[in-house]
């Protein structure tokens, strides 16, 4: 019976969306709930980690020659694709940045009316707050909870350099 059942239903993109958020969000509410700011501790814990998975990828986030090159090359690899219309990444003074994706797929195929994400972080802006810790290790990267719609998604992000006030 379970071979039949898996046979006549494949995993679609809304599923797949549901299931990762799902699980990223269990974890962001996990951490808050234990240990604090959610955001400092996958973005410095993800800069070790997601340069592995660029080499494979040719994406050119963490081998850009500084950080402006790495968020042009960022925009570049996610905006227009299939699950991003348009991504951005403001700098909006020295230590606020704005991030922001309009038309993701992922939201459109429901997985923010789902999970209603207050107070959860976009996976997508802990990579841009991950490449942020990336290019200024001696500084804190806290992305804010985004603010999500069904299409699109807004997180302020944080560069604050350690040691000062």
């Amino acid at each position: 019976m379970y071979l039949e059942r898996k046979k006549q239903k494949k995993i679609e993109m809304a599923d797949l969306a549901n299931l990762f958020h799902s699980t990223l969000f269990s974890l962001e509410r996990a951490i808050q709930e234990t240990s604090g700011n959610t955001s400092m501790i996958v973005t410095s814990h993800a800069c070790k980690f997601l340069d592995k998975i660029e080499e494979k990828k040719a994406s050119k986030m963490f081998t850009s020659g500084n950080l402006e090159e790495a968020i042009d090359n960022f925009i570049e690899f996610t905006s227009g694709s299939d699950f991003f219309e348009h991504v951005e990444f403001k700098k909006i003074n020295e230590e606020e940045c704005l991030f922001e994706i309009k038309g993701c797929a992922l939201a459109k195929s429901g997985v923010h009316d789902t999970l209603n994400p207050e107070k959860d972080i976009c996976p997508i802006a802990l990579v841009a707050g991950a490449v942020l810790k990336y290019y200024n290790p001696n500084s804190d990267v806290i992305v804010e909870p985004g603010k999500f719609t069904s299409m699109d998604i807004e997180n302020r992000i944080y560069c604050i350099k350690l040691g000062s006030g």
